[in-house]
């Protein structure tokens, strides 16, 4: 089914790396809360101690102990999904920083001033995170991603409008200022947070005289073209000079030519778009006013927040800055991370200071992936900027493309706690029906007759037990955490949450077993299909997807594993989880007489949904649904 050098330990979900797990500057009380979940602690937080005795029976094989998996002479291989996409995030980041580095070395070409200056020259043709952009790789895009680029193709050679007096003076008090700056330079602190010093210069106005943002006709740059930048992009281009930049050339010509390999946007949004153009130079988006950021923030192995693409971003940004402009960040991270951690990169690169020369704002990203009814236009867009004048610029801007409107809130740090709190809020949820379902099953209740029934009631809210993957749900939650430690608070919710839906692949898996063997099927050598590889239905991204975790506790009960999704790209299947996903047409042709034992339903998609399941079993045959 795969390729064995990308195959880790069957039992891989070593408990102790699928929860959080801590740096030295973390608190000891949560270290140690963390550190002592063994498998036996976490089934007993899951409710698998009551099924303890037949898991064993289950397992006795082929299990591995937590010793014998943790050993250092241990010689199974790490499958790249472990690695967190490491490679990708690493290549990206570096792509981010040469780029930066030359631009720095050879001034960027002057910004236009004005909308018929650089329109003329914009064609209709077209992510940090290209469709799995996920996680944790840099991403200036997530491992499956798309990175930040702009076409070097594109002409920005634009006549430029007579600039006044007042802003000849600001220019050449920028490039005086920059003078002999030769690289760019990152902090030469490495901490997230910065110390009290910097901390009041990034929160606190300057008593000088400060700059107003640029006043319209704006031209817009994009960083990132992936779920988020896309759909960004195309917004704003219906209405003012914009550009798409993203590092990846494959997403950015294809973009050119108006298709978009995730499935988010189709041929009408780019036509309805005309003021847009994408690109991979980074000289492209000098000229932009305003700059939104929308590259991915996984988390790394350790369950930490990954910053190395919004890092790399900042470091591009900044080398370009000049007076007047502003920085929106879309991209999703813990309450207080612009301010600290995104301002003083700016201001280090730029040499500019915070609300006197730039300003930054947030303005958390909302995108749905597959759901083609709650859109970028049709969503309440959350607002914010550094003061109140460059906030009143954002939400103004925000407002003029959202015709669902905007709300405009006190402080970038509202931004983003609100952001990180929704996806909180359905991970919790979640949990408490995932760990229901886990109750349920060991006292034999059919877990979907009784959702039907809580269902009558009308403020019952309607979740569901399921794999909780994708780059969200799976992944904010410890960006809460993380700053919650750091701030002296445990998150015991939020954390038992995060315990419960990690260890869900491994009760589907042997809840998948007992029904085989309640068929009379033998486990050791049954041929198994698991139907749907992305994280959910109708959608093609595998960002964290969870089905390669139940796929190796699958087989570490010496199951046959094949995997169907018609959906996904099986190329990049392939190459980042080592696991061959087959498609409807090569499903049907190879079944034949090498019938299945049983199928494991995660999800199916509209495209599968006319393959009859059960007619690919052998008469004795298990059929489950992850979702029940």
């Amino acid at each position: 089914m795969r390729d064995k050098s990308l195959i880790a330990s069957p039992h891989f979900l070593d408990r102790r790396s699928s929860l959080i797990s801590l740096r030295g500057s973390q608190s000891k009380r949560y270290r140690s809360a963390l550190a002592d979940v063994s498998l036996g602690v976490l089934e007993s937080h899951s409710g698998f101690d009551k099924t303890a005795k037949i898991d064993k029976q289950l397992t006795s094989k082929n299990s591995l102990t937590l010793k014998s998996t943790n050993s250092p002479t241990s010689n199974s291989a790490t499958p790249r999904i472990l690695e967190e996409e490491s490679q990708a995030l690493f290549s990206a980041k570096q792509s981010y920083s040469t780029q930066a580095k030359s631009i720095n070395q050879s001034r960027a070409l002057p910004k236009a001033r004005s909308l018929e200056s650089v329109q003329g020259d914009w064609g209709v043709k077209g992510g940090i995170r290209s469709r799995a952009c996920q996680a944790a790789p840099l991403s200036p895009l997530e491992k499956n991603s798309s990175k930040v680029s702009l076409e070097s193709s594109v002409d920005c050679h634009a006549v430029q409008a007579p600039l006044t007096m007042t802003e000849k003076h600001a220019k050449s008090s920028k490039m005086d200022s920059r003078k002999n700056v030769q690289s760019v330079k990152t902090p030469a602190k490495d901490s997230r947070i910065c110390d009290e010093k910097t901390r009041q210069s990034c929160n606190s106005f300057n008593n000088a005289q400060s700059t107003s943002p640029k006043p319209m006709p704006y031209t817009i740059a994009v960083i990132g073209l992936g779920y988020v930048g896309l759909p960004l992009a195309l917004t704003f281009g219906t209405k003012y000079p914009t550009i798409g930049f993203d590092i990846n050339p494959t997403r950015v010509k294809e973009l050119q030519e108006k298709l978009d390999s995730s499935g988010e946007c189709g041929l009408q949004d780019f036509l309805q778009a005309p003021l847009v153009r994408f690109s991979s130079n980074p000289n492209d988006i000098a000229q932009a006013t305003i700059y939104l950021i929308a590259v991915p923030t996984p988390i790394a192995k350790d369950k930490l927040p990954d910053l190395s693409c919004l890092q790399s971003a900042c470091e591009l940004v900044g080398s370009m800055l000049q007076v007047g402009d502003i920085v929106v960040f879309e991209s999703t991270t813990y309450p207080t991370c612009t301010r600290t951690f995104c301002a003083p990169l700016l201001e280090s690169i730029s040499k500019l200071q915070l609300n006197r020369d730039f300003f930054v704002g947030y303005s958390p990203e909302r995108i749905n992936p597959a759901d083609k009814i709650h859109r970028l236009s049709q969503v309440v867009k959350i607002t914010s900027g550094s003061n109140k004048e460059s906030a009143a610029t954002i939400d103004k801007l925000y407002a003029s493309v959202i015709p669902a409107g905007t709300h405009c809130v006190s402080s970038i740090e509202i931004a983003e706690a609100s952001k990180a709190l929704e996806n909180a809020q359905r991970d919790i949820n979640i949990a408490f029906m995932n760990e229901a379902y886990m109750l349920f099953d060991t006292l034999e209740l059919d877990m979907a007759e009784i959702l039907q029934a809580a269902r009558t009631k009308w403020n019952f809210l309607p979740f569901y037990p399921g794999l909780v993957g994708g780059h969200c749900i799976s992944v904010d939650p410890y960006y809460l955490s993380y700053i919650a430690e750091l701030k002296g608070f445990s998150p015991k919710l939020l954390t038992k949450a995060r315990i419960v839906n990690e260890a869900m692949p491994h009760f589907i898996a042997r809840k998948f077993a007992k029904q085989l063997e309640s068929a009379g099927i033998s486990l050791q050598g049954a041929r198994v299909l698991v139907v749907g590889f992305a994280f959910k239905k109708d959608c093609r991204d595998m960002r964290n997807t969870k089905v390669p975790h139940l796929c190796y506790e699958l087989e570490s009960l010496g199951l046959q594993v094949e995997v169907l999704d018609s959906l996904i790209d099986r190329d990049r299947a392939k190459l980042e989880y080592g696991i061959c996903v087959l498609e409807s047409k090569q499903l049907i042709a190879a079944s034949g007489d090498n019938s299945y034992d049983g199928v494991l339903c995660n999800v199916l998609h509209t495209c599968d949904a006319r393959i009859d399941l059960t007619s690919l079993c052998k008469p004795r045959y298990a059929l489950m649904f992850v979702s029940p």
